[in-house]
């Protein structure tokens, strides 16, 4: 594009680099001498993946390192990685039939992630794969209108109806899960033996697993077909009983569906379920394979004053109801900061989407969202925000003001010592999340009617606009929400 060549260096470094990994990866050369990148104005998809000639809309591809986020960066890294992974899985190996579709979508998709997270880790990739993914799956295949990520296809016209996030969202999920119940050797081992065996030829589903299976020595088409041949997934309930150093938990399994009533026929899904605690908090103590609708079990050596936690790193697709004295102890592993990032997310997830469902009560997120006081990750955060957000929705409705003043200054007393920290200038070598965190908790802090917060904003925006002052890119959509809301009313 005229005038635009210096906004494709960032694309073109990713492009070699993916590239190079996936040639890696997979064991398996990219086959065709040349590979282009094109953007293309008013392009109608967001990319596509033509052997030799990659296409893509501008925003895609093209960065202007001044103006550009670091969460449009991380968005143009992942859709050339996805394009490029599609070289292997739809072009040299594809599906045999449209009801296989997230053999080619669900994988790239999963792919992307892999060759990001290696060859980018300032950018917490699989911090945003929770955020973005996981989240998107879970929501839609929470309705009852949801569909299993394998459909039958009759015709063409049906295509744009599986487009969504069952075939890309949560076909990625599951191969995440899948990736970690099995560890990425055994994973890399058979997915490099699938490609060498049905290079460029057609396969169904039962191809990939055989191929699991072989390498695995497990039988992983009986597990993964409760994944892909049904429609939604499982909430796994779980209480405790405390025996000395043994801790002795009974697990049961129901689909999860949004409204909070019951699957219209019973349903069944092989889990892989991982157990952290206090004394290890970051690898599983515990694994197996959840296969029943109700299981009991004892896991040895586990001190009576730890916390106990299903999910561990919040690799499975599938959420979790605890007791009250389990979810009491691991908000107080919140408040003092012994449980990991990714399992914080996962707590703060499972437990709103249990208030909407109506299994929680919203008290317990209250407590969660002032025992996250000291919380400084941005996916941790943005997830609470989204529960405080729809609460705050919600209270807008009642005709007590009163009610609602006393909620916006329960959110304001709780965030004003991270905004204190945060300030609004980004410090020299600030990591870009830290930019996306300062945005959502000025967003957050306006929206409650923090008037220290919508006073500093007005002036950025009107010093920019009146003296053509630069306005921080990750703090730009915050500040024109303000505007947007508060612009002649002071």
């Amino acid at each position: 594009i005229p005038g635009k060549k210096d906004q494709g260096h960032f694309a073109l470094e990713v492009g070699i680099k993916a590239l190079d990994y996936f040639n890696e990866w997979f064991d398996f050369t990219y086959p065709v001498s040349k590979m282009d990148m094109i953007a293309i104005p008013d392009f109608s998809m967001g990319a596509m993946e033509n052997t030799g000639l990659l296409t893509f809309r501008e925003v895609a591809l093209l960065m202007d390192p001044a103006k550009t986020s670091i969460k449009q960066k991380s968005y143009i890294s992942l859709v050339i990685a996805h394009e490029i992974a599609h070289q292997w899985f739809g072009n040299i190996v594809t599906h045999a039939w449209w009801n296989q579709l997230w053999l080619k979508e669900g994988f790239a998709s999963f792919m992307e992630y892999l060759m990001v997270g290696s060859n980018y880790p300032e950018f917490n990739i699989w911090q945003q794969f929770l955020n973005d993914e996981v989240t998107a799956g879970l929501s839609l295949d929470s309705l009852r209108s949801s569909h299993p990520i394998e459909v039958p296809i009759e015709n063409p016209s049906e295509l744009e109806e599986i487009y969504d996030a069952i075939t890309y969202q949560k076909s990625n999920s599951v191969l995440r899960m899948l990736y970690g119940h099995l560890g990425e050797p055994t994973f890399q081992k058979a997915l490099r033996n699938y490609i060498k065996k049905h290079q460029y030829s057609n396969t169904v589903t039962a191809d990939l697993w055989n191929a699991l299976s072989e390498a695995s020595g497990q039988n992983i088409q009986q597990m993964m077909d409760t994944w892909t041949k049904q429609v939604g997934f499982p909430f796994v309930s779980v209480s405790q009983k405390i025996e000395g150093n043994k801790r002795i938990l009974t697990l049961s399994q129901k689909r999860f569906i949004a409204d909070g009533g019951d699957s219209e026929t019973p349903q069944l899904w092989h889990i892989p379920i991982s157990i952290s605690t206090t004394s290890s908090k970051d690898q599983p103590k515990f694994k197996f394979l959840m296969t029943k609708a109700n299981e009991t079990f004892t896991i040895e050596n586990v001190d009576p004053s730890e916390w106990v936690k299903l999910n561990t790193g919040t690799t499975g697709f599938y959420r979790v109801e605890y007791s009250e004295s389990m979810l009491d102890s691991l908000i107080s592993a919140v408040r003092d900061g012994t449980l990991p990032v990714l399992d914080r997310f996962g707590i703060a997830n499972d437990m709103f989407a249990l208030v909407k469902a109506g299994k929680l009560d919203g008290v317990h997120y209250l407590k969660l969202f002032e025992a996250s006081v000291n919380e400084n990750n941005y996916i941790v955060r943005y997830t609470l925000d989204g529960g405080i957000g729809a609460l705050s929705n919600v209270l807008a409705r009642f005709e007590d003001a009163d009610v609602v003043k006393r909620f916006d200054n329960f959110v304001i007393k709780n965030l004003e010592p991270l905004a204190a920290k945060l300030g609004w200038e980004a410090k020299q070598d600030e990591h870009g999340k830290v930019s996306l965190l300062r945005a959502l908790v000025i967003n957050r802090l306006a929206r409650s009617g923090h008037r220290p917060t919508i006073d500093a904003a007005r002036e950025k925006f009107y010093d920019h606009y009146k003296n053509k002052t630069n306005i921080d890119p990750n703090l730009r959509n915050a500040i024109y929400s303000v505007i947007g809301r508060e612009d002649g009313t002071a």
